[in-house]
């Protein structure tokens, strides 16, 4: 096996491990150590495949928008082509439960520390542009009465306002909504987003 195939198997055992520490005992417990054992490789190695262990990270968390991605998409073709309010709700409600089936690899997404926006890959960020964009399509269609930057402003609000739901149901904060709630308080959410004020 040539070097760069070596340097390639290497990396792709180091993305299947920090998977499954992250999987198994969440963000805060991936340690570089650890690791290189789990692969059987000497700590230096991972920081000549990686920059540091938040790249690492980002390419689990990769994989993570990608599952997240497929799991919402697919209950957005659950619903009629037309039924742009149901949609959104079965987004939202998708969300929330991927984040309740994966909540480790969840929580990774969005507690991964960057040490400035200059450091985040460009595929990254197109990532989170996509998801963007499977709740920017159907909003445009139901808030006609809103310009392009407003309803850029009403997707990341209404994100915002699901994330938080699913963030505070998770974590099981004294301030979240009861588990058995949160679909139809997504629900609620949503409405109040897709019907203009009178």
């Amino acid at each position: 096996m040539s070097t760069r195939d070596k340097r390639a198997a290497t990396r792709e055992k180091l993305v299947e491990a920090a998977t499954k520490r992250i999987t198994d005992d969440g963000l805060a417990s991936l340690r570089a150590r650890d690791l290189a054992a789990d692969v059987g490789c000497a700590v230096g190695s991972i920081y000549t495949i990686f920059k540091d262990l938040e790249a690492l990270v980002l390419e689990v968390n990769s994989a993570t928008f990608r599952d997240l991605g497929a799991h919402v998409t697919a209950a957005v073709k659950a619903q009629p082509a037309d039924a742009y309010e149901a949609q959104l709700v079965a987004m939202g409600q998708a969300y929330a439960g991927f984040a309740r089936l994966h909540p480790n690899r969840w929580s990774a997404v969005f507690n991964v520390e960057m040490s400035n926006a200059a450091a985040v890959p460009e595929w990254y960020n197109e990532q989170v542009k996509q998801l963007f964009m499977i709740i920017a399509v159907p909003l445009a269609a139901l808030r006609r009465d809103l310009d392009e930057a407003d309803v850029r402003l009403l997707t990341r609000g209404l994100f915002a306002g699901v994330h938080g739901i699913v963030l505070l149901s998770v974590e099981d904060r004294i301030s979240a909504v009861p588990t058995d709630d949160v679909p139809r308080v997504i629900e609620l959410l949503v409405g109040s987003a897709v019907h203009p004020p009178v």
